[in-house]
């Protein structure tokens, strides 16, 4: 395999297995003309990350919420130290960059923090689109995470998958690289 660094230069790399963990854009996945399947799963949402002022936001939940509401699925995610995240559905007669206006992000955490109680530290839309690898291995190429399916990121649920794949990759490549074990496994 030929590898680029960051400054350019290439490198010829030998291994018996390669990991594809390249992201839902994953060159390597193009690379090998795989196809992916639509779950028919896509919508576009907005990413609020926003940090909260001293002494603000005690009336927030103190975990994670999936709210499921009809007229606007959201989510709200507790992160490090003031850090918090909300994910809004974007309806179908708003459009990603009206939505990303920061008084209509005010708009939408009315229901939760005034204004003053924090400061927005960034907002960014997504389109949230199932898709799956067809075929996940390919001669000696694995695909983990968002280069074999995405999903919609709720709660980190693409990276914890990802971190899965791995795990549960690793022992089986173990397994057949340290005693010979059957390569089905490896399909598996």
């Amino acid at each position: 395999m030929e590898a680029v660094d960051s400054t350019g230069h290439r490198r010829t790399l030998r291994t018996r297995y390669v990991l594809a963990c390249d992201g839902g854009s994953s060159p390597l996945r193009r690379r090998q003309g795989l196809s992916m399947d639509d779950l028919e799963f896509d919508q576009p949402w907005l990413v609020v990350d926003l940090l909260l002022r001293p002494g603000a936001g005690a009336e927030l939940p103190r975990t994670n919420v999936q709210y499921c509401e009809t007229a606007r699925p959201s989510t709200f995610i507790v992160g490090p130290g003031n850090h918090r995240r909300w994910e809004f559905m974007i309806n179908s007669d708003e459009r990603p960059e009206d939505v990303s206006d920061p008084d209509f992000i005010r708009t939408l955490l009315s229901r939760w923090l005034a204004p003053g109680d924090y400061d927005l530290w960034r907002a960014a839309t997504y389109r949230f689109h199932a898709l799956v690898l067809r075929q996940w291995r390919t001669q000696r190429m694995f695909f983990l995470g968002d280069a074999a399916y995405m999903t919609p990121p709720f709660l980190a649920q693409g990276m914890c998958q990802g971190i899965r794949d791995a795990s549960n990759l690793m022992w089986k490549l173990a397994l057949h690289l340290r005693n010979g074990t059957c390569e089905g496994l490896l399909d598996t």
